[in-house]
């Protein structure tokens, strides 16, 4: 029996520089750190991070080193790796670039211990490369208040709060009794791996607190994927369907696919590395989720909309790719114009209750015994 109370398991890749910080996070837990058992998986690194966590590994007795022959291009690999040598009870997620709040791993433990459930779960907040928190909590999470959901009957509330893989505690033995694990090679493979967890539990746990730190580095995320990436991810996206429909639970997938064909097309258009045959070379990987879009009323019926799901629906997909192009910067422009449009319907919202509370004061002072007093000696 694992000494351990959670595994933490920490895909690592080319961040040599990132590993102290990652075991310093680690440090810092109020569960303690000896009752973490930490797994740094290695996707081939050549740059020295792999030696790194050799060198933790050898420093410290719940660290432990492993390295995959050569590397996978994403996370899944190296995460099955670690879960395959994984003792705790529990399972929780750490990438190297991330961190999370010092009392992270005590919250989801004592909540997963106190209620029993299939998994716990918080938020993730958004903060900048130096730490500064961009966003405390998620719209999806914003006044959820603590619950317990039994599942599948609420299964459609706990798909809704589906912000992040990251911010859960897992528990071993559901991972191992269905034999679940990560797609390998693709992009998508967290969000994968939750919706087959999820679709196994009798219940989860939220707790209403934030429990893992998302660095954001919008150059990186955005802006270099490739054409592989978004035919992977086509791919994996299919796959999930597939996912929800083996469960008898196809009438959820609504929820999780709901805007996420309107948003990679934007990624595609945003990516210095994506041109006109790289985003043709990517739409066929999509083709099944605008065909679903289509049949499921979900996609805008706007003529440049049904412009293209004809072109999809001939497998043009040089002319549909043109089309993107073309239509990109207008769609930025009123993109940017409802953005401002937005902001200042939110600035003016303001200042009407900033003369809301002002009316209220005036009226409140009218009502006090000392304006009426002041008041009925000027009159006299």
């Amino acid at each position: 029996m694992s000494t351990f109370k959670i595994s933490i398991i920490v895909p690592t890749y080319h961040c040599v520089e990132r590993i102290n910080d990652v075991i310093s996070c680690l440090q810092q837990q109020t569960i303690g750190f000896q009752s973490l058992e930490i797994l740094l998986s290695d996707d081939g690194s050549f740059d020295g991070t792999a030696q790194k966590n050799v060198a933790f590994s050898a420093q410290y007795a719940n660290v432990f080193s492993l390295q995959l022959p050569r590397n996978s291009g994403f996370a899944g690999a190296p995460r099955n790796a670690a879960l395959h040598a994984a003792t705790a009870p529990y399972v929780m997620f750490l990438d190297s670039d991330d961190s999370l709040p010092p009392d992270a791993c005590a919250l989801l433990y004592d909540e997963i211990e106190r209620t029993k459930t299939d998994m716990a779960f918080g938020y993730c907040r958004r903060v900048s490369q130096n730490g500064t928190v961009i966003q405390e909590i998620p719209p999806a999470y914003a006044n959820i208040p603590a619950h317990i959901s039994t599942l599948p009957d609420e299964l459609e509330r706990e798909l809704i709060m589906r912000d992040s893989f990251f911010c859960r505690i897992y528990k071993r033995d559901i991972i191992a009794d269905h034999a679940l694990s990560f797609p390998e090679r693709t992009p998508g493979e967290d969000l994968y791996f939750l919706y087959s967890y999820l679709l196994q539990c009798k219940s989860v746990s939220f707790i209403a607190a934030p429990v893992y730190d998302y660095s954001t580095n919008e150059m990186s995320v955005t802006h270099n994927r490739t054409a592989f990436y978004y035919t992977q991810l086509g791919h994996c996206y299919e796959a999930m369907q597939q996912l929800f429909a083996d469960a008898g639970q196809s009438a959820h997938f609504p929820t999780i696919i709901d805007h996420i064909l309107e948003f990679h097309l934007r990624g595609m258009l945003a990516s210095s590395c994506m041109d006109e045959d790289s985003i043709a070379g990517a739409l066929p990987a999509w083709e099944w989720l605008f065909r679903f879009e289509q049949q499921n009323n979900l996609i805008a019926t706007s003529p440049l909309a049904f412009t293209i799901i004809h072109l999809v629906s001939q497998k043009d997909w040089t002319s549909c790719a043109k089309l993107m192009l073309t239509c990109a910067p207008l769609a930025r422009a009123l993109e940017t114009a409802h953005e401002k449009t937005q902001q200042a319907f939110a600035e003016a919202e303001k200042w009407r209750q900033h003369a809301a509370e002002l009316q209220r004061t005036i009226e409140a002072m009218r009502n006090s015994r000392s304006w009426r007093i002041t008041h009925f000696f000027r009159k006299r």
